[in-house]
């Protein structure tokens, strides 16, 4: 019991980082309103434009409001996932260590996973090792075609006697085919 006390912060400590959280949040919250309406404003007005050059930049500057927009929403959920770790006293617990996340960096960041030692760690071995999944194996390079070098005495004409059996019919029945796709196209 005593080692499941000590791998988590105490009640003040949740309560501090719950103050600094909601804090943060009721500002995320008022910047998203205000973008949404910005964002509307310009949605709504893009219509009255006339010039072009005025119409690709403010399409320039609704997409810069829109995806400012996206990741401030995003911020918004990751603070209230933080308000939820808070509540079920999981908060400031790192996702790869299991130790405690630094309690400065936690007011810094209050959205963090991760501490410090092992974001570094994780960035690093990123860096040097990209992620691979086991569904997406290296795969060797399958040969679907193959050159072959044709001697001089296979570039002469053929006999009649050198092919199989059947060729004379095929070969007629592909002109045939030939005749009925250039009649199709005339009549189209």
């Amino acid at each position: 019991m005593e080692n499941l006390q000590s791998i988590r912060y105490s009640e003040t400590d949740l309560a501090i980082f719950k103050a600094a959280v909601n804090k943060k949040l009721a500002k995320a919250e008022r910047q998203l309103a205000s973008l949404d309406a910005q964002l509307k404003e310009m949605t709504l007005n893009k219509g009255s434009q006339s010039d072009w050059v005025e119409d690709s930049s403010s399409s320039a500057n609704l997409q810069l409001l829109d995806t400012m927009t996206n990741r401030l929403r995003k911020h918004v959920v990751d603070l209230k996932n933080a308000l939820l770790r808070i509540h079920n006293k999981s908060y400031g617990i790192c996702s790869l260590t299991g130790q405690l996340i630094d309690k400065n960096r936690l007011l810094a960041v209050p959205t963090t996973t991760k501490g410090v030692v092992a974001k570094t760690a994780n960035n690093k071995r990123n860096l040097r090792q990209p992620f691979r999944s086991s569904m997406t194996k290296k795969k060797s390079p399958k040969i679907i075609s193959r050159v072959v070098k044709k001697n001089e005495s296979a570039t002469t004409k053929l006999n009649k006697r050198d092919l199989p059996e059947g060729w004379e019919e095929t070969d007629q029945l592909l002109k045939n085919v030939e005749k009925l796709d250039l009649r199709q196209e005339l009549e189209e």
